[in-house]
């Protein structure tokens, strides 16, 4: 196992070498140990690639489950919105705008297809009241079954809060 510092991520990376004999069926326990704490790579790709689905998959499944139970507390997760297959990104981000009490178009926009993010005027300091339930929101629906991914993009820093 190597760790090191990785400046350009701002993280601590692990990877777990091909002597580690690591398979898919410590996944779980490898996740639990690191998770926020430092990134996981392995040194073997095509395990690095499982454990990045992996990652993902689990990741997204509990956000969504933190999402629902924040809705559940604001007493709003039976007024969710609902979305067809194959409904466009542009469709359900209006919804999940219009569910949050804003006008559609305000906060998200599809910054090509397949990939919706924030809309850059929309982040500002202090963040929008709506911000809250915008982004619960997207973490609860599952948005690559829909056909999207929801992210931010860049990593530029926020505009100072003026006086």
């Amino acid at each position: 196992m190597a760790i090191r510092y990785d400046d350009e991520l701002q993280s601590t990376i692990v990877t777990i070498n091909r002597s580690a004999k690591v398979d898919v069926s410590r996944f779980s326990c490898i996740r639990q140990a690191a998770w926020g704490k430092a990134d996981v790579s392995f040194e073997d790709g095509q395990l690095d690639q499982l454990y990045r689905t992996f990652d993902d998959e689990v990741g997204r499944a509990d956000g969504r489950a933190v999402a629902r139970a924040w809705f559940a507390q604001q007493g709003m997760l039976d007024r969710m919105p609902s979305f067809s297959p194959g409904e466009p990104a542009s469709s359900a981000i209006a919804k999940v705008e219009a569910f949050c009490g804003i006008k559609p178009g305000t906060a998200f926009e599809e910054q090509y297809p397949g990939l919706v993010s924030v809309r850059r005027d929309f982040l500002t300091v202090p963040m929008q009241p709506a911000a809250e339930c915008l982004f619960y929101a997207m973490a609860a629906i599952d948005t690559e079954q829909l056909g999207f991914k929801f992210g931010f993009i860049g990593n530029e820093v926020l505009p100072k809060e003026k006086k």
